[in-house]
């Protein structure tokens, strides 16, 4: 089989001009709410004999009243002077999905959305607004962080063996990396919602405006806080209560090694939330955490060794106890070498293959490699080293064709890429 192998530039040159089709949809996005504005303006629709625009568009075009009434906020919201074809520069980033849900927010709390913010995030700022407050919980900003520190005694753990105590300054990016790993992160406390992004921190009182603090002030609040030393019950690890709270929980850098991400984490259309799952992708024992050695008793020793016995179960517990502290002094050194794991994570996970279906205008050129690339809702969990098995159907019906292919790269996330949708890279097998 015929195979031709893309090269870097030919990816790269492919993935900036999806960039821009991309935004040309988003574009395409606010001229349609333009033109269904100025034809509502003009009563125009009157002359075709509609009562309304929203029976214009159903008629006309298929469109629900709320999808119009969405399309002519939208425009109304973020296109150049409130009312052209053009998107407003500083929106440009952001999806449609993002830009729906802001539309519910006041124009002082877009302030705290980037276009890394989660839609959730963007939710539950709003949920934040309508909320009866906390009050006596976290009143000030001080006791704001405070309590951040306590709720993620793991984050709190790691900043301080960092050295967030004795060079801040100095190692200020690895400690902004180890608070917000993810580039968005999110912390609801009493009177106050707070937002991590990559260059500062965005913080709401509740019935105020948002606020600007940089991470250097969140650290030396952190400081004034815990101190140089914390105390120890602050740094035993994650509580039960961490593991529960809504956060968006970003320490997970070891454990995805390990774990199968959430499966179809953003289906979600207009409301529905999915929730997460995951699941192990490989079956290897953790090399640094070794079983302690059972010990086997004859059956004719063991009523005189039972009383024998007990003591030696307790000292083993006790050494058992003693090595946690040893397993944690050693969470930094492996945090430090996940950029390592990370590069052999495809020949280290167990590979999935998938059954995908592939119409028949595409697979030719998919089986001689011509078409490298898919583009697919992301929901069957697709990862980097998986397999693709994709059957060609022709009128609805399977003709038998099928080829191979690995995924070699994923882009998810991306400006202007829908909601659980992803763009896989693909190696023809």
């Amino acid at each position: 089989m015929e195979y031709t192998q893309i090269t870097l530039n030919d990816w790269m040159e492919m993935k900036q001009k999806l960039k821009q089709e991309l935004l040309g949809v988003k574009q395409s996005f606010v001229r349609i709410g333009y033109a269904l504005r100025k034809i509502d303006d003009a009563k125009l629709y009157e002359q075709d004999g509609y009562k309304s625009i929203a029976e214009f568009a159903k008629s006309e075009y298929g469109l629900e009243g709320s999808t119009v009434s969405r399309f002519m906020s939208i425009n109304r919201e973020y296109s150049i002077d409130g009312y052209s074809e053009r998107l407003k520069p500083e929106y440009a980033d952001f999806n449609r999905s993002q830009l729906e849900e802001m539309l519910k927010l006041p124009e002082a709390d877009r302030e705290m959305i980037t276009p890394d913010t989660a839609r959730k995030e963007i939710r539950d700022i709003k949920k934040f607004n309508h909320a009866e407050p906390q009050e006596g919980i976290a009143d000030d900003v001080t006791d704001l962080i405070r309590h951040f520190g306590e709720d993620n005694a793991e984050t709190l753990k790691k900043l301080y063996q960092c050295g967030v105590a004795d060079n801040l300054y100095d190692n200020i990016n690895r400690l902004i990396e180890i608070v917000n790993p993810g580039g968005s992160r999110s912390y609801r406390k009493g009177l106050f919602f707070l937002m991590f992004h990559e260059d500062c921190l965005k913080y709401k009182k509740y019935g105020q405006t948002p606020q600007r603090m940089e991470y250097r002030e969140f650290f030396e609040r952190i400081l004034d806080a815990f101190g140089d030393e914390p105390e120890e019950e602050k740094m035993e690890g994650v509580t039960e209560v961490e593991h529960e709270k809504t956060d968006s929980e970003p320490e997970r850098e070891v454990e995805e090694l390990a774990a199968e991400p959430q499966r179809d984490s953003r289906t979600e259309r207009e409301d529905p939330e999915s929730g997460e799952h995951e699941q192990e992708r490989t079956g290897q024992p953790d090399p640094k955490v070794e079983e302690p050695e059972k010990t086997v008793i004859s059956s004719a020793k063991k009523t005189e060794e039972k009383e024998e016995t007990v003591p030696e179960i307790i000292e083993s517990e006790t050494e058992i106890e003693e090595s946690v502290p040893k397993i944690m002094e050693n969470v930094v050194e492996i945090e430090e070498d996940v950029p390592k794991i990370s590069e052999n994570v495809i020949e280290t996970e167990v590979k999935v293959t998938h059954q995908i279906k592939l119409g028949a205008e595409f697979f030719d050129d998919a089986a001689a490699g011509r078409k490298s690339f898919e583009l697919r809702k992301n929901d069957r969990n697709y990862k980097e080293g998986d397999m693709l098995e994709m059957e060609e159907i022709k009128d609805g019906k399977k003709t038998g064709r099928k080829c191979s292919k690995r995924i070699v790269y994923m882009m998810e996330n991306f400006e202007g890429l829908e909601d659980g949708y992803c763009i896989l890279g693909c190696e023809l097998l």
